[in-house]
């Protein structure tokens, strides 16, 4: 008798055990799944090492060409009570509650290239140079927030359907505006001129400015501006976008 009260005792401190020990030590693979669902495919977790709650991996792209390493801890006892807690290491932290989203000393360098996961299919580019994004610190909640987020993206170039379209170097600067997301676009050198404005809404997001050529266009620019739009007199173009964010 007394050796079966002790294994229904052992027996559920064992299976709690085990249990602990399994997520304890659950694969940082694992987050590739999460990852490319919260990005609609267009980011994978891969050369995942060490466990979901400490590890590193290659972030990519669908295609597997842009990538760039990331070392991450995240923190179990904010899980508890509901939020998620990510240390980038050692590029700043990720805070993410029912509350608000937090940004705080983030400061990472990722290929421009990156942002061919966005594009819409079908659209071949090829978009060079590296990208730094600081934040130093970022709140939202979905109906207001405070802070910016700053990103510049250095040797700015989309090589599209023969053209090379040059921005040097282009930056980008972005605040939380009443329940939208907002800021501006502009950049200094290359062959060609832009200046502005975005927007991200809860499900839609949007773009308008003025995009012009510095100096005489050759012909692979001119026809490129003129697929956007009707260039004026100084061969600048108007244009603006708005759709469903991915």
């Amino acid at each position: 008798m007394r050796h079966r009260v002790r294994l229904s005792v052992a027996l559920p401190i064992a299976v709690v055990f085990i249990a602990g020990a399994c997520v304890a030590l659950a694969p940082a693979a694992l987050l590739d799944r999460p990852v490319a669902a919260a990005t609609g495919d267009a980011l994978r977790l891969v050369e995942a090492r060490g466990t979901v709650w400490r590890g590193n991996a290659v972030v990519t792209d669908a295609s597997g060409t842009a990538r760039f390493p990331c070392a991450w801890r995240l923190s179990p006892l904010a899980l508890l009570r509901g939020d998620v807690e990510l240390t980038l290491d050692p590029q700043g932290r990720v805070s993410v509650s029912a509350r608000d989203v937090a940004l705080t000393d983030v400061h990472l360098d990722v290929p421009a290239s990156i942002l061919g996961a966005w594009l819409p299919r079908g659209v071949a580019a090829a978009i060079g140079g590296t990208m730094r994004i600081d934040v130093a610190a970022l709140r939202f909640d979905g109906q207001s927030g405070d802070g910016a987020l700053d990103a510049r993206w250095e040797q700015a170039r989309i090589a599209l359907n023969g053209a090379l379209a040059d921005f040097g170097t282009a930056t980008l600067h972005a605040t939380p505006r009443g329940a939208d997301i907002a800021g501006t676009v502009t950049n200094a050198g290359g062959n060609l001129r832009i200046a502005g404005d975005f927007v991200l809404t809860n499900d839609s997001a949007g773009v308008s400015g003025t995009i012009a050529p510095v100096g005489e266009p050759v012909p692979e620019i001119a026809r490129m501006l003129a697929a956007l739009g009707t260039p004026d007199a100084s061969g600048a173009v108007r244009f603006a976008w708005r759709g469903k964010r991915p």
